[in-house]
């Protein structure tokens, strides 16, 4: 069962914060894959992937409060709030995924759920995951965007940027600092489920090094790294990562595999 659009679970002191879904995409009874967006962007990001994993899978896109035109919440939700604020969502609306998808700080979210609640996913995927810890600081973090956002398509920057001005400046501040401040190689330890690092192979936020740094915190996990693609990989590359998602599924190996 997916859920629909509309209101949703609010956290304590959020000031009416919601979430929204986009309609459910895939096969009656296919597993049930969720994606969750990053910083300051939305679900639009995400239609392309989107698109390549409902052929296997009942796709749900998530929009955070105060994107994809959601209200901004009073205060800034850290990301232990908006992973429990999904988690209530799953239980009232009895969505059990088989697979996590977060792009970005949404792989904080997703692997803070799966930590959290390993019922709810039967595997994590964390596409250009942050922050690495070698460049933890809002102006790196400022600088790799800024380099990868030279060499990504002119569509991929054109919904990019459009959502930042949707979501705003000052929300855009409030939730880098809980992006910064989120620990994502000491949460993942704890994180029982598969793990797929997907990566594109040029991406200068989601380096290579960092990737294989996150790979040693949990037994579980596989780095994938997918070629021609950057920050944007799962826009770009959208086809091959959805091959190396249903490759991760179907035989959950440790390796570092390129997908052509």
């Amino acid at each position: 069962m997916a859920p629909s659009a509309g209101p949703q679970p609010q956290p304590p002191g959020s000031g009416g914060s919601r979430a929204n879904a986009v309609p459910a995409a895939g096969p009656i009874e296919a597993p049930v894959a969720v994606l969750i967006h990053g910083l300051g962007v939305s679900h639009r990001y995400f239609r392309r992937l989107h698109r390549e994993l409902s052929s296997t899978h009942t796709v749900v896109s998530l929009d955070l409060p105060g994107y994809g035109g959601l209200p901004r919440p009073r205060r800034a939700l850290s990301v232990d709030d908006l992973a429990a604020m999904l988690i209530d969502l799953f239980d009232r609306r009895m969505l059990r995924p088989s697979l996590l998808v977060g792009h970005s700080m949404g792989t904080q979210i997703a692997t803070e759920i799966a930590r959290r609640r390993p019922d709810l996913a039967r595997t994590l995927v964390l596409i250009g995951p942050v922050v690495n810890d070698r460049r933890p600081t809002a102006w790196q973090q400022g600088l790799d965007l800024a380099r990868d956002t030279l060499l990504e398509p002119l569509d991929g920057n054109a919904i990019v940027f459009t959502d930042y001005l949707r979501a705003g400046p000052r929300w855009y501040a409030m939730e880098l600092k809980e992006m910064l401040a989120y620990p994502l190689r000491d949460r993942l330890e704890g994180v029982s489920v598969p793990v797929l690092i997907l990566r594109g192979e040029h991406d200068p936020v989601g380096r290579a090094d960092w990737c294989k740094w996150l790979l040693t915190s949990n037994s579980h996990a596989t780095l994938v790294h997918v070629r021609r693609g950057r920050h944007l990989v799962q826009h770009r590359r959208a086809a091959a990562c959805a091959d190396a998602i249903r490759w991760h599924e179907s035989t959950h190996v440790r390796d570092e595999k390129p997908i052509q």
